[in-house]
């Protein structure tokens, strides 16, 4: 089959997606943590770095998936788990919700397409 032929589901251009949105939200938040009314403490730009850090994994994500690397596909599933669970473990406002949220659209999406980097990709691939 000719892979200039072969489109890629919408699923995974949906789960690209939502990983980017998720890396924006993130970079949006480590800034507002520096600039936000308060003066800045070092625990307040320890929390900023740490964010920051996270939009790179989620793009980096978005990278090894656009390359359909195995390794990253799996650790997408154990990083999204581990977000989702910090997402509920501190104080839970309007932020949380949307992170929670995408955590899990993204996770089960991923679960759905995990054909795509296991190698049978018969189902997810749409002809031009």
């Amino acid at each position: 089959m000719n892979v200039s032929a072969i489109q890629i589901s919408p699923l995974i251009k949906l789960a690209q997606a939502l990983l980017v949105v998720q890396a924006g939200i993130w970079l949006v938040f480590s800034l507002w943590m520096l600039v936000r009314p308060s003066t800045p403490s070092t625990f307040a730009i320890i929390l900023a770095a740490m964010m920051f850090i996270n939009q790179l994994i989620f793009l980096g994500i978005v990278w090894g998936i656009s390359r359909r690397l195995k390794a990253v596909f799996f650790f997408a599933l154990v990083f999204l788990s581990v977000n989702l669970s910090f997402s509920v473990t501190d104080e839970f406002g309007i932020f949380d919700w949307l992170v929670l949220a995408l955590d899990v659209i993204m996770l089960v999406i991923l679960v759905w397409i995990r054909r795509y980097f296991t190698g049978k990709v018969s189902c997810l691939l749409i002809l031009k």
